[in-house]
């Protein structure tokens, strides 16, 4: 994955968490409705994924530059 993609995906990371953190402070503290909660579980599950495959990339590329290291 390119350097490009990777700082994509932070930065779309860092766009959900914020996201996240105002619904969740937009929750009605004793009337939260299914529909709130769901949201909530949408974003979390959609930076878990992003944050996995960014982590997936990052340890390609730390494998990628061992391997050219050791080739030199």
């Amino acid at each position: 994955m390119s350097t490009e993609k990777r700082e994509q995906l932070r930065k779309e990371i860092q766009e959900l968490k914020k996201l996240l953190r105002d619904r969740e402070d937009a929750l009605p503290p004793h009337s939260m409705r299914p529909h709130h909660i769901q949201e909530i579980e949408e974003l979390e599950e959609r930076i878990a994924e992003l944050e996995g495959k960014l982590a997936s990339a990052d340890v390609s590329r730390n494998i990628q530059a061992r391997i050219t290291k050791g080739l030199k």
